[in-house]
């Protein structure tokens, strides 16, 4: 049986005293983390849970107040005494806020000492993880001076830390840490305090805030940024859940590397568990609405088989968070990998269909976990080519055009968390038949009906195969508010259908009258081929 959870925060608590006991020793014995920092944002409408380090067995309290109040003034004033255990950790509960523009102070005190954190809001909080396109600074993306020039909303903050620190690479954490590195919170007052903030999660937050501020409301809205390049979804799992699922304890390196800096994939901070004790555990369980997530470049690339462990660890994922952070089934919205090639071979071509089974893969996640979504971006700019720029690259493996990403996990977000009226979704295929020598395929959420994507005039990225299971690109047409006709004068008996099941998918153009995006499919999953289509040698950076 697993373990309760209650064990494991207890036991993670107990990982922090001992990780923490030198550097305690060289500065004062009372400590928060840094997520509990001047300028925090704090969750509304839910317990407020604070925690931190205290002198064995010592008495601290904990004392909530609007900086308005003196200490004769107990509007809105909350205090709670609590025991700190044997080893120094203690942790409170004190009661939720809704969300307002007003200022609170946390004083924390326990013998002679005392901590007091300034400029708290109440607000909106989500969390952004992932890997380098949810990890891409704001200062490198397109349109990124005018964001900067723009950061002109001081109660909406990041909460950011050090993406990798020469600790992290030579020396990875194997159990969760107390604090994250130079973790600190800042205010989107300027372009100096925004620009090392991830590019999607400042869009997302930006797009969430002006939608949530209208009417004379009052919302602070914040993300935490923890993202870090080239990581691998094992990172970031807890070495508790990665020890109950087979699949990843399988995968759990029997020796550490450590030492001298690794390069790439042998990095410290890429083994399995790592990141999630570096840049996760010291942040639960901090009050959230919820996560945004963009990452998979590392776990591609692996065929059918790759696509499958992905699911699971997926899924792993999603339950390890929420469970950490302890909040329900918070909502998770992810993105679909953009189309790319990157290091693709003319001689490795099952290389192409590996992405469109890792999206497949995806998908099924979001269909099969409660309050997730997932979201396609192959119909979004692709550029990725900017001189001067430090992360343009050879091939699209870092679109540089984020805004448009943030703002399409912010339309989730919306609609899905904030009940506006609008669809998120493009059109998804429910069924299929054929009718002579078509396929009928019939599509939800096109309430306003079926498009084409305004770059072409006729739909493209649809293939069809017969009773050989070899795929060939195929026609196609709207034949109906949510119904669309597919065929292939080479294949009079058409069996199945495929759509933007390729690497490469940016052609596919099928949308609803909302303008937003069909998700790639195929309409079975019957062994088949799909014969490679190589994309044009701008998108290529390898040779045979």
């Amino acid at each position: 049986m697993p373990p309760r959870w209650d064990c494991i925060c207890q036991a993670i608590l107990t990982c922090w005293c001992m990780v923490a006991s030198i550097e305690e020793s060289r500065a004062s014995t009372l400590r928060l983390p840094s997520i509990w920092s001047n300028g925090a944002v704090v969750q509304q409408q839910r317990p407020v849970t604070i925690w931190g380090l205290a002198r064995p067995d010592a008495e601290v309290t904990v004392i909530l107040v609007k900086e308005t109040d003196d200490e004769t003034d107990h509007e809105d004033r909350e205090s709670v005494t609590t025991k700190a255990n044997s080893h120094g950790a203690w942790r409170v509960a004190l009661h939720g806020r809704e969300a307002s523009f007003d200022r609170y102070a946390l004083r924390v005190r326990s013998d002679e000492e005392s901590l007091e954190v300034i400029d708290l809001l109440f607000g909106e909080v989500w969390l952004s993880g992932g890997q380098s396109n949810m990890a891409l600074q704001l200062q490198f993306i397109l349109g990124a001076d005018d964001l900067l020039a723009t950061a002109n909303r001081p109660t909406l903050r990041t909460f950011q830390q050090a993406t990798v620190t020469d600790a992290m690479r030579t020396n990875a954490s194997r159990v969760p840490l107390f604090d994250v590195a130079q973790g600190r919170w800042l205010a989107a007052t300027g372009g100096e305090n925004v620009r090392q903030c991830s590019g999607v999660a400042y869009a997302f937050a930006r797009a969430v805030y002006d939608s949530l501020n209208v009417c004379g409301r009052q919302v602070p809205v914040a993300v935490i940024n923890t993202a870090v390049g080239s990581s691998s979804i094992a990172a970031w799992i807890s070495p508790e859940t990665t020890g109950m699922v087979p699949e990843l304890k399988a995968a759990y390196p029997q020796a550490w590397r450590a030492g001298p800096e690794l390069k790439g994939y042998q990095s410290s901070f890429f083994q399995s568990t790592a990141l999630f004790n570096h840049k996760v555990a010291p942040l639960a369980p901090f009050g959230v609405r919820g996560f945004i997530w963009l990452q998979g470049e590392s776990d591609a690339g692996k065929g059918e088989q790759g696509a499958a462990f992905y699911r699971i660890a997926m899924e792993a994922l999603i339950r390890d968070w929420r469970r950490a952070f302890d909040q329900g089934d918070l909502p998770f919205f992810f993105l679909l990998l953009h189309p790319y090639a990157h290091k693709v071979k003319r001689s490795q071509p099952h290389q192409l269909n590996s992405l469109a089974f890792f999206r497949e893969a995806q998908l099924d996640v979001a269909r099969e976990v409660s309050h997730t979504a997932a979201f396609p971006t192959h119909d979004l700019p692709l550029t990725w080519q900017e001189p001067g720029n430090p992360f343009a690259y050879r091939s699209p493996i870092h679109p540089l055009d984020k805004t448009p990403v943030g703002e399409r996990l912010a339309l989730g977000a919306r609609v899905l968390v904030y009940d506006e009226a609008e669809e998120c979704f493009g059109p998804v295929v429910n069924g299929a038949e054929r009718t002579g020598r078509e396929m009928r395929l019939r599509f939800s959420h096109c309430a306003g009906g079926l498009a084409v994507h305004d770059r072409h005039a006729e739909l493209r990225g649809f293939t069809v195969c017969g009773a050989d299971r070899v795929f060939v690109p195929a026609h196609a047409a709207i034949v109906g508010q949510d119904t669309l006709a597919v065929w292939a004068p080479a294949v009079p008996e058409p069996v199945a259908v495929a759509y933007g099941f390729a690497a490469m998918n940016q052609e596919a153009n099928l949308v609803n009258t909302a303008g937003l995006p069909a998700p790639p499919f195929r309409t079975d999953r019957i062994a088949s081929t799909f014969v490679p289509v190589f994309p044009d040698q701008q998108y290529r950076t390898e040779n045979d």
